[in-house]
């Protein structure tokens, strides 16, 4: 049952059926500038106005940068690839035991080592990561202009015990299985 005050002056509600109350807006892409944040939606391409209601990020064509996907409330969905310039990378596909660690890995958290007095990176398996959508459950580490051909990582699956450290091929995705 609603409580009574969630439905006061519903009879003054406009009437939307067949529009959309936030038609033709444009999407926003934010960059952050340490304090403060700039819309750069123009500069990357995502110009198309409309009533978009999700987004996922997530590597479609495996070459180690993330794509968008931008759904819409009556549109057919928009696929934007990301063409930037190629650079170092390494993803991980990560599946759990099933015993003490859950089959989809959520919660695993992996921490990029660093390596010639580098900074660490930490990502960490997330169910839910997108907003309206669901993006990658896979974890991608961006490693610029760095160019050794193997990176060290710390995995402590479901985010307890001892971590498992392993040293991977850079350049691909690797589907690792928790022991």
């Amino acid at each position: 049952m609603h409580h009574p005050r969630s439905v006061v002056y519903a009879d003054r509600w406009a009437d939307v059926r067949g529009r959309c109350i936030f038609g033709n807006e444009a999407n926003r892409v934010y960059l952050n500038q340490g304090d403060y944040f700039v819309d750069v939606a123009e500069q990357v391409g995502l110009t198309r106005t409309g009533t978009s209601r999700g987004v996922a990020l997530a590597d479609f064509d495996n070459d180690g940068d993330l794509d968008v996907l931008i759904t819409h409330m009556t549109a057919p969905p928009s696929l934007y690839r990301n063409d930037s310039q190629a650079a170092a990378w390494l993803g991980l596909d990560l599946v759990g035991n099933s015993r003490s660690c859950n089959r989809d890995a959520l919660g695993t958290k992996v921490t990029l080592l660093p390596a010639h007095g580098g900074h660490a990176q930490h990502r960490e398996v997330y169910a839910n990561n997108g907003l309206a959508a669901q993006g990658d459950r896979r974890l991608l580490f961006g490693l610029g202009t760095d160019t050794a051909s193997t990176a060290r990582l710390s995995i402590r699956w479901c985010g307890r015990g001892e971590p498992q450290t392993v040293e991977l091929d850079t350049g691909h995705y690797h589907r690792i299985q928790q022991p």
